[in-house]
């Protein structure tokens, strides 16, 4: 069963820390981000989306975002 993290509806820098420090804590298992009430990301909290794509990509473990 994959793991959900409610992403802000503002993702700023201090959200992609958070965000961050979260997925770290994930690494290896099935990750779903809902992202359902975003309406802003700034370019660090995309830049950790991106890496942990890329990540996720190398393992054989799924992340997924809607």
């Amino acid at each position: 069963m994959s793991k959900t993290i409610l992403l802000d509806e503002k993702m700023d820098q201090k959200f992609g820390r958070k965000l961050l420090s979260e997925l770290r804590k994930l690494s290896g298992e099935d990750v779903y981000l809902d992202g359902a009430k975003v309406t802003d990301v700034y370019a660090s909290s995309a830049q950790v989306l991106i890496s942990a794509f890329e990540t996720w990509r190398s393992s054989d473990a799924k992340i997924s975002i809607k």
